[in-house]
């Protein structure tokens, strides 16, 4: 695997950390998303006193400034988009190390069952319509 020169440096400790809980079976939920937002913030570049909603509102606001054409996919992800992320990049990687004799319920990991099939729960936000 080719990765990116960010994760090179060792100041970017935080990486092998998200790598290290990866190796963990036992981690809660918690920590996976924790690892993973932390993760997501040190793909986009941000600052130490960045969260991913400042960053993201940040990088909207440099890209409708600079274009006519706003592209979402350039975006960082929402914490909450990159918490249930984490959560299945976790399930299905402990699935793979296991060869599927993990007895992990996907329904806990940022998956949910519609109509028999699994579909990755993408937000829990509940929005007030003023």
């Amino acid at each position: 695997m080719i990765l990116p020169r960010l994760f090179l440096k060792k100041e970017n400790l935080s990486f092998y950390d998200w790598l290290r809980n990866l190796k963990k079976h036992k981690n809660y939920q918690e920590e996976i998303g924790l690892a993973g937002i932390n993760f997501f913030l040190l793909l986009y570049g941000a600052n130490e006193t960045d969260d991913l909603s400042t960053l993201r509102l940040n990088n909207y606001m440099k890209l409708a400034a600079g274009s006519n054409k706003l592209i979402p996919a350039k975006l960082s992800p929402t914490t909450r988009a990159a918490r249930f992320h984490s959560q299945r990049v976790y399930l299905q990687v402990m699935q793979w190390i296991k060869l599927m004799d993990i007895r992990t319920n996907p329904l806990e990991w940022g998956w949910k069952l519609i109509n028999g099939k699994m579909v990755p729960v993408m937000t829990v936000c509940t929005y007030k319509h003023s």
